[in-house]
């Protein structure tokens, strides 16, 4: 039987595994190495060879850590007598291992954030094989027998990328029982008499479903495959433990969310005022503003349809971050031009006003006490959620134990609370520093220029800016993360922000300050406010704006 037609035959056997294996996430790979005799045959005149080994991969993962596979291989084992250039032995071995293998995925691993390498990790494996060896004619050897192999063991590195490709770098060890691999049976006393060490490279594909682990590195494993055209489970996103990160695999997970939006490009429109719903009716018809669950009520706050047009797919959400009615609109890409054109042109004729990022930071800064704060300006690694200023009422700290409890408490007693206060101005303020009679309070993350401030909220200012203070004028406003609030709480833990119907106005001063924190050029006059600048019209119902 010639060698390639056995180790086909084991690799026949491999593959009938495969149906059984199907229910579980399993790796296929091919391994390229060399091997070298480890037996007891020893002589001063006598040099063991390395020899090239090839082999096959097969593993069906039980746990996320865990896997049971097959490895068929082929190499050859050798001697040379260096005297006379002969070999006193020269073994051909086509083997097949049975082993468990353990790869931790947290503890002793390194994990990536970005890039194509997602983790390294070591890993052992464990078990037993046969081989098919064939020592030719040689007199006390094996000429076509099989010999059971005990124990197979191995150590190596893992190197997992994000294309669920993994490289190995390992070492294998295979012991075969029956001591007549080189032809020498029985010639010392050695441990192993007949084994042969094999360092090889290995490369591996991961395919199928998960096996008994939610926390697997490949995120296609976890959930329903990532669809711009139907729903889909997204698990797996969590973040480090104690820690603000995300985890390896959540960025992995995030990756392929933001891979499938790239391939289903859109263009994002905001339709904000009271017009919106006019306008969107116009162009697009009264069904795509209603309740998708129940189509006789219009959309609630913060929900979203899906809807098609012309043949094209669109997503519209009753959101925009701006405190005001109104829709945000993802046109697809071959559509976009000729329908942001009809909106700007109906939204014209309605008067209305096209505007960027400048006219949505100053109505989400304007939005009650707080504002609305933003990722990036008022949402950093610096800022957790004790922090926020709905955590009061969002989060129950007195409950015996919850996901997350002991996260906060460790930040409780480690970081002071902070408050997010809205400030008026008479400048943008954004960066400077804010000092309460010349103590500092606190550091400005977000300003802008106003037109919605009152005449009377600007003269509060006491500001000798003529701007200010003219009939049409403007001031500035914005948001600041203060060390703490100076507005006092009452008996029920609320913050007064009025005396009786006046509301309360803190004057601070906004300063630049140099690296080392001092105080630089002159500063800003303003106060701080709970009052907000503009109502909130965005939560409350259609039915006020439906028929404007």
């Amino acid at each position: 039987m010639k060698n390639i037609t056995k180790i086909l035959l084991i690799a026949m056997v491999l593959l009938a595994f495969a149906p059984a294996m199907f229910a579980l996430e399993q790796t296929i790979g091919l391994r390229f190495g060399c091997s070298q005799p480890l037996n007891d045959y020893t002589s001063e005149n006598s040099e063991k060879e390395v020899n090239w080994m090839a082999g096959l991969g097969y593993e069906a993962w039980l746990k996320d850590f865990v896997s049971v596979g097959i490895y068929p291989y082929y190499t050859n084992l050798e001697a040379t007598y260096l005297p006379t250039k002969t070999l006193p032995y020269k073994t051909q071995i086509i083997g097949a291992e049975i082993q468990a293998r353990f790869r931790p995925t947290k503890g002793a691993v390194i994990n990536f954030n970005d890039g194509a390498l997602q983790r390294i990790a070591p890993y052992a494996q464990i078990g037993v094989g046969a081989a098919y060896i064939d020592n030719g004619d040689a007199v006390n050897g094996l000429d076509g027998e099989f010999a059971f192999l005990a124990p197979t063991a191995g150590l190596g590195l893992s190197f997992q990328t994000k294309w669920n490709l993994d490289f190995d770098l390992g070492v294998q060890l295979d012991h075969a029982v029956n001591d007549k691999v080189e032809t020498y049976p029985n010639s010392t006393d050695a441990f192993l008499k007949d084994a042969h060490f094999m360092p090889f490279v290995g490369i591996g594909y991961t395919f199928g479903k998960k096996g008994g682990s939610a926390t697997t590195l490949y995120p296609r494993l976890l959930r329903n495959v990532v669809s711009m055209e139907k729903d889909f489970t997204l698990d797996g996103v969590q973040f480090e433990f104690d820690s603000a990160k995300l985890t390896a695999d959540a960025k992995v997970v995030l990756k392929e969310v933001v891979d499938a939006l790239k391939k289903n490009p859109n263009v994002k429109v905001d339709i904000q005022g009271p017009l919106s719903y006019k306008l969107i009716k116009q162009i697009y018809g009264p069904e795509v503003l209603k309740n998708r669950n129940q189509p006789e009520k219009n959309m609630g706050y913060f929900s979203f349809n899906e809807f098609e047009r012309d043949g094209a797919r669109y997503l519209i959400s009753r959101t925009g971050y701006t405190n005001r009615w109104g829709w945000e609109l993802y046109l697809p890409v071959a559509k976009a031009a000729e329908d942001f054109k009809r909106i700007v042109s109906l939204a014209l004729d309605l008067g209305g006003m096209m505007v960027g990022l400048g006219g949505r930071d100053e109505n989400r800064m304007s939005a009650g006490p707080f504002g609305l704060p933003l990722m990036g300006s008022e949402y950093d690694p610096w800022h957790n959620p004790i922090h926020a200023p709905l955590f009061d009422a969002a989060v129950d700290m007195t409950k015996p134990d919850f996901l997350g409890k002991a996260a906060l408490e460790k930040a409780f007693a480690t970081d002071p609370r902070k408050a997010l206060i809205l400030f008026v101005a008479e400048g943008i303020a954004t960066h400077r520093r804010v000092y309460l009679d010349g103590e500092l309070l606190g550091t400005v993350t977000s300003s802008i220029n106003s037109p919605n401030l009152s005449l009377e909220q600007r003269l509060a200012i006491g500001s000798q800016r003529r701007n200010v203070n003219a009939e049409d004028g403007n001031a500035a406003i914005g948001l600041a993360w203060l060390h703490e609030s100076p507005f006092a709480k009452d008996a029920e833990g609320n913050y007064i922000t009025h005396e009786g119907e006046t509301p309360l106005r803190i004057p601070v001063e906004f300063f630049r300050v140099d690296e080392a924190g001092n105080k630089v050029g002159s500063p800003l006059a303003g106060y701080l406010t709970m009052e907000g600048v503009s109502p909130a019209t965005a939560p409350k119902p259609l039915k006020n704006i439906e028929n404007l």
